[in-house]
């Protein structure tokens, strides 16, 4: 009789650790005359990330704080950010998942708001992401 040969040990690929900083643009439908891209930066640590945003009024001409979204970041780079802000008695909610990768990423997600009478909406967002560019180190290091 012959010995049927060991199976082949199949060794799982290591995951690349995600950190660091990514830029990118944010983009939701339109609610303003245009429909406005605004800078996006997302910063990665562990398996926390954060990003930050500027929010801008209803006709898109001054900005009038951040959006800041927190969440995490699977090993497999899933992402699942959310946030909630307030501006004038209207309360705004954010939720957004994607993937990312060392090079860059994308997520999508919804905005809702609701005012104090209890009226409200929702939009859906898009950001696509790149990594930061690293500065060169001063004095050749």
């Amino acid at each position: 009789m012959f010995s049927q040969p060991p199976q082949q040990r199949r060794c799982a690929q290591p995951q690349q650790t995600l950190k660091g900083s990514y830029c990118g643009t944010f983009g939701c439908e339109k609610i303003t005359p245009d429909i406005l891209h605004v800078p996006l930066d997302l910063t990665v640590r562990g398996d926390a990330a954060r990003f930050a945003r500027p929010c801008f009024n209803l006709t898109g001409t001054r900005v009038i704080g951040s959006e800041l979204a927190f969440g995490n970041v699977e090993p497999d780079g899933k992402l699942h950010l959310t946030s909630e802000w307030y501006f004038r008695g209207v309360t705004l909610t954010g939720d957004y998942t994607g993937t990312l990768t060392p090079r860059g990423g994308t997520l999508s997600g919804t905005q809702t708001w609701r005012g104090p009478d209890g009226a409200g909406g929702s939009r859906q967002c898009t950001v696509a992401l790149v990594e930061t560019p690293k500065a060169p180190r001063v004095g050749g290091e």
